[in-house]
């Protein structure tokens, strides 16, 4: 026996390809629930960070704040840093000092017994405007006096001690005309010079 089925069979919807993509072979639920954790996600990242960025502009401010508490601070006591910068100049100054004595003593090159000398021995009508003594001993002494006879005996009586070396020895001399209260007078300028032996000669190998 043979059936024969006449009614017309409907074909099945054949999904159509769209750029080379099957559309028949996607997972559309997939799809959907793919699009919906983005969407979601992507709105959670952003607040996440948001958060994140709020928290740290929070902590940049109270650094900030921090900084120009400090400065202010530091502004208010720029006075002692300006009083400890004096304060280490003197003190340097006092060392350096205290050195120089240091030196003068242990070197026993104190000047004021050879002052005490040159002093004691300058005749009456003799005087001194400049005086020189430099560390290695070399002394210049200018100054005037009433006559010839009193620079020779200001320099002999100097080189009767144990100061000098030797005798002071006249560098230069001459007269000049100087004015006394309107009265015109010859005196006589002059200049030695000589070499110190010892400062202290009763301290010798102390």
């Amino acid at each position: 026996m043979i059936e024969i089925n006449l009614i017309k069979q409907k074909k099945a919807l054949k999904a159509p390809v769209v750029l080379g993509i099957d559309l028949a072979k996607l997972n559309f639920k997939m799809i959907i629930l793919a699009f919906i954790v983005n969407f979601f996600a992507s709105d959670m990242v952003v607040d996440y960070y948001n958060k994140e960025m709020k928290k740290t502009d929070a902590i940049v401010t109270e650094v900030r704040a921090e900084l120009n508490k400090i400065k202010r601070e530091v502004r208010k006591n720029s006075f002692i840093k300006d009083k400890l910068n004096v304060y280490r100049k003197q003190i340097s100054k006092l060392k350096e000092r205290s050195e120089q004595v240091d030196k003068i003593i242990k070197q026993k090159t104190n000047p004021f017994l050879v002052l005490e000398k040159l002093a004691k021995s300058a005749p009456e009508n003799l005087w001194f405007e400049t005086l020189e003594i430099r560390g290695d001993g070399y002394v210049n002494l200018k100054g005037g006096a009433n006559s010839y006879q009193e620079i020779g005996l200001f320099i002999n009586q100097v080189g009767t001690d144990p100061f000098f070396k030797e005798l002071l020895q006249l560098k230069s001399s001459k007269t000049i005309e100087e004015d006394a209260s309107g009265v015109s007078i010859r005196v006589e300028s002059f200049e030695v010079e000589g070499q110190i032996n010892i400062y202290d000669p009763f301290n010798v190998g102390s």
